[in-house]
């Protein structure tokens, strides 16, 4: 299991995507491990590895007012959907098309995605960064 934290300037300008320097830094805290057959959880191990960073680019696209207002999220909430999951497919989505519009592999980018179960404050936003080819995006 691992997080990861990215850390860039925000300049906001009059449009919704933007693109960035950032850094990565990818913390790793340990893992799980599974019985094969059923899934369950046999044990749980903390890891104590020093974090890894780059510097690189990242592109992002804010979620417009209209689609995340109050009326559209009840209206995907009252057919049993989840706004932040919607989000998070969004995210795979667009990084799964992008090798078709630049010339690169689909894990030379990464999303950073909603994580649908967390509680806190996430910003409505689709972000890919990655080895610095996502400015072309």
């Amino acid at each position: 299991m691992h997080y990861i934290v990215i850390y860039f300037t925000l300049l906001w300008l009059f449009t919704t995507s933007q693109a960035q320097p950032c850094r990565v830094t990818t913390n790793w805290f340990g893992f799980i491990r599974l019985k094969k057959k059923t899934n369950v959880v046999v044990d749980s191990v903390d890891l104590t590895l020093p974090s890894y960073s780059y510097q690189s680019q990242a592109v992002w696209i804010q979620v417009p007012g209209s689609v995340k207002s109050a009326a559209t999220k009840s209206a995907v909430e009252k057919k049993n959907l989840s706004f932040k999951s919607g989000l998070h497919a969004a995210c795979h989505a667009l990084l799964q098309v992008v090798p078709l519009f630049v010339r690169c592999n689909y894990s030379d980018l990464a999303p950073k995605c909603p994580n649908p179960l967390e509680q806190r404050y996430y910003p409505s936003r689709i972000l890919l960064y990655g080895t610095g080819i996502s400015v072309q995006v």
